[in-house]
């Protein structure tokens, strides 16, 4: 069994750049450089300082959770030729 977690926080590029994640994003599939990174799970929303937004990475929920879980799982992603 599992204990814990791990997040890791996304902040905006600058403060013109607007916010990562909104209300209801919840559950989306974060990628950069056409990986997968994380599971957005929240986020602050924006505010007067800084717009916040927290994912749990890739690496911890797929080799810490998911594969203990369901040893025979796999990901396949058909990417297209560009």
């Amino acid at each position: 069994m599992v204990h814990g977690n791990l997040e890791a926080a996304i902040y905006p590029y600058d403060n013109n750049s607007g916010p990562f994640s909104r209300g209801g994003d919840s559950g989306s599939l974060i990628e950069a450089l056409a990986e997968f990174v994380a599971l957005l799970t929240g986020g602050t929303g924006s505010t007067e300082s800084s717009d916040i937004t927290y994912g749990t990475p890739m690496y911890w929920l797929w080799n810490d959770v998911i594969k203990p879980q369901f040893p025979g799982a796999n990901l396949y992603f058909d990417i297209p030729d560009n």
